[in-house]
């Protein structure tokens, strides 16, 4: 991400938490999907950004290969102990007002958008609302 980018997000997220809520089967799908170079790491999915030929690294010709952890059974166990413990920060965000829960299906732009947008336009998205704080400093606030 460009260091321009970076500063809009931080922008707009200066006072907003975002969770993004997509189905198990998604989250999986998305992770099991991810096979590595062995040779020098580069990242493949089999969905989103195949190699050429299957098994072999569009880069540099090496055996493509799926670590442990992007198995759906290893997916499942770290889903459950990422949820077990990130569920005292969700109610911990939802109660301070700054919890923004966002549809985490589709693609990049699409979830980008479905921020970004309103962020950029002042509207609101649930329960947040982007516009400028009382001191006008900021994007991002509850209202």
């Amino acid at each position: 991400m460009s260091k321009f980018r970076l500063r809009v997000f931080h922008s707009i997220f200066k006072n907003v938490v975002p969770f993004f809520i997509s189905p198990e089967s998604v989250l999986i799908e998305r992770l099991a999907g991810r096979w590595t170079c062995r040779a020098n790491g580069h990242i493949f999915h089999v969905k989103f950004n195949p190699p050429k030929v299957p098994g072999i690294c569009d880069m540099d010709g090496s055996e493509l290969y799926q670590r442990d952890d992007d198995k759906p059974e290893t997916i499942k166990n770290r889903l459950k102990g990422f949820f077990a413990e990130t569920a005292p920060l969700i109610d911990y965000y939802t109660r301070a007002g700054k919890l923004l829960e966002v549809n985490g299906e589709g693609s990049v732009e699409d979830i980008k958008q479905r921020i970004l947008v309103p962020a950029i336009k002042g509207e609101k998205i649930g329960t947040i609302c982007f516009t400028e704080d009382q001191s006008g400093s900021d994007l991002g606030g509850t209202k």
